[in-house]
């Protein structure tokens, strides 16, 4: 069977279509395609997963709240209080060892709270949800590096290296204090309550060179 194109030519006669004969003669039938899905639906999101982003949102925000302010401290130090020319190099490896010291304080604080579930207790402390463990390994991993990089930043005596020596020191002894108080609300122990008084004791120790070394002469 020999199928025609859909149009054919009349003798002096306009096109004439008959596409719709010749399906009715051969037989043929066709399929609508199914419409094509929209991006809405392929970027759907399954049902209650975007609420818990939301509320992994509010609970880092408002679990990282305390950090948010001891960063406003620190910037506001930097800002008020700078290195004087006349500093002697002795001062400033003084706090460069202090800085080492808190920096090797917060692994093992951070290694604490990791291994015993901080990012999960603390934030039901709160009533909040967990925070996403990739989040919180992230965010403590990078101010490891930040906090090593602002060493040599501090040797040159570059002034924007002392905010995160700064944050060390106020978090530090921010840590000592709060948490003691978290195991004494839950009557026991607390994530990272064994490694708090030295990341206190440090961050007390660091904020103490850092005054020292900013102080005006």
């Amino acid at each position: 069977m020999h199928l025609r194109c859909g149009y054919r030519l009349q003798k002096n006669g306009p096109l004439i279509r008959t596409t719709g004969s010749l399906i009715a003669h051969t037989g043929i039938r066709l399929k609508a395609r199914p419409a094509l899905r929209t991006t809405e639906s392929l970027t759907a999101l399954e049902p209650g997963q975007d609420s818990k982003m939301n509320d992994e949102l509010r609970s880092i925000l408002v679990g990282t709240a305390g950090l948010s302010a001891g960063a406003v401290i620190a910037l506001l130090l930097t800002l008020t209080r700078r290195s004087s020319p006349s500093v002697n190099e002795r001062e400033v490896r003084s706090v460069l060892r202090g800085a080492a010291l808190a920096i090797v304080a917060q692994s093992g604080h951070f290694a604490e709270e990791y291994a015993t579930g901080f990012h999960v207790r603390f934030p039901e402390l709160l009533g909040l949800a967990p925070w996403p463990t990739i989040f919180f390994l992230t965010f403590n991993l990078c101010w490891l590096v930040i906090w090593i990089l602002s060493l040599w930043g501090v040797s040159k005596r570059r002034r924007l290296a002392f905010f995160p020596l700064w944050f060390l020191a106020v978090a530090g002894l921010a840590n000592g204090v709060a948490h003691l108080g978290f195991s004494l609300r839950v009557g026991g122990y607390f994530p990272s309550l064994f490694t708090s008084p030295l990341i206190g004791a440090a961050g007390a120790i660091l904020a103490r060179r850092l005054a020292r070394l900013t102080a005006e002469r």
